[in-house]
């Protein structure tokens, strides 16, 4: 296995790329769930071996407040442990790792890390966040798990796994308690699977350790994919429909857009100020260097905000840019997983 980042064009603002960890297995499952979801991860983790060749990571969308008791529940069902996530911690195959309340749950390079960044769809942890995260930095090697919920949530990320060649395996719509997150990604896209719960634990234990193959899932996919892609956010950010947000939800997104354009403005000055220095140009030089500042400290404040006092060595903002800043839930120096772009790592 190695890691490939990828470098910035030549004149374009700064900006940190995904970590890309290049696999030749599947190694990462990653499981969405909403209503009905309880029962329905409690069968699909009973049916998984001790000897599981992949690690298995949970989004099961929560209230915010308090605490949960599922990684408990879920503890009780089959060999594997199963733990709620840390902060920070590699990926490793035989376990299960679900996310705690009020985090999102990401995939960064080899580790999973938590975000403290906005909800989305008013979800937090998100399913599309975890989605997204995986297919990003772990590509063909991701199996994608959607089990019971309502609306279209988890839909979005899937399309995500499926273009990066990942392997789409949906509940089937007449086995959930609520069958709409499952139809939801049937309507998108052809799925590789699509099974009862009972059925998913034993195919995961087939799939885990197969190749990982690049290629888009499936006959036909890539138009579906196409078409689905229309819909998601311009940067690649999470299609979350405007009648679904908050008006808090819609503020929010607005001031990561804010922070966003602060950090892009002190990039494009940094660069000014650079062609300035090399062409002996002093007094152009400390004008652009004043207002570089000027950005970062104006998107570190608002940053600080946003992020509402939560501790910025133990998460991560994402925003819906996705654009590879912070606020996208991505890192931005090189420790953990290399800290990878896309949906997050922890800062330092």
């Amino acid at each position: 296995m190695r890691a490939v980042r990828h470098r910035a064009e030549r004149g374009r603002a700064p900006r940190r790329e995904p970590l890309v960890v290049q696999v030749t297995r599947r190694d990462t499952i990653v499981v969405g769930a909403s209503a009905g979801g309880v029962e329905a991860l409690s069968v699909l983790v009973s049916g998984l071996p001790a000897d599981l060749p992949a690690a298995v990571l949970v989004v099961l969308h929560l209230p915010e407040a308090g605490r949960s008791a599922l990684a408990s529940v879920l503890d009780r069902f089959g060999p594997l442990p199963v733990q709620e996530a840390l902060p920070s911690a590699p990926l490793r195959p035989g376990t299960v790792i679900v996310a705690p309340p009020g985090r999102h749950l990401l995939v960064a390079g080899g580790d999973t890390v938590l975000s403290s960044g906005p909800a989305e769809n008013g979800h937090r942890p998100a399913v599309d966040a975890l989605f997204r995260s995986a297919a990003r930095t772990r590509g063909s090697a991701v199996i994608g798990v959607q089990l019971s919920g309502t609306l279209d949530d988890g839909a979005a990320g899937m399309v995500s796994i499926a273009a990066a060649g990942g392997t789409v395996v949906v509940q089937e719509p007449a086995d959930a308690a609520s069958a709409g997150m499952p139809e939801a990604v049937m309507g998108l896209l052809r799925p590789d699977h699509v099974l009862p719960a009972s059925e998913i634990g034993p195919l995961l234990a087939a799939l885990a350790g197969g190749d990982a193959a690049p290629a888009p899932a499936g006959p036909g996919t890539p138009d579906r994919i196409a078409d689905a892609l229309e819909h998601l956010g311009r940067d690649g950010g999470p299609f979350v429909p405007r009648q679904r947000e908050s008006p808090g939800e819609r503020y929010e997104r607005a001031l990561w857009t804010a922070h966003r354009v602060l950090r892009e403005r002190s990039g494009l000055a940094l660069r000014l100020e650079g062609v300035a220095r090399d062409s002996d140009l002093d007094e152009m030089r400390r004008r652009h260097s004043g207002i570089a500042a000027e950005h970062a400290d104006a998107a570190a404040v608002l940053r600080e905000l946003l992020l509402c006092g939560v501790p910025q060595d133990r998460v991560t903002p994402w925003s819906p840019a996705g654009d590879g800043t912070p606020g996208d839930g991505t890192p931005e120096d090189g420790t953990a997983a290399d800290r990878t772009a896309g949906d997050g790592a922890p800062e330092r």
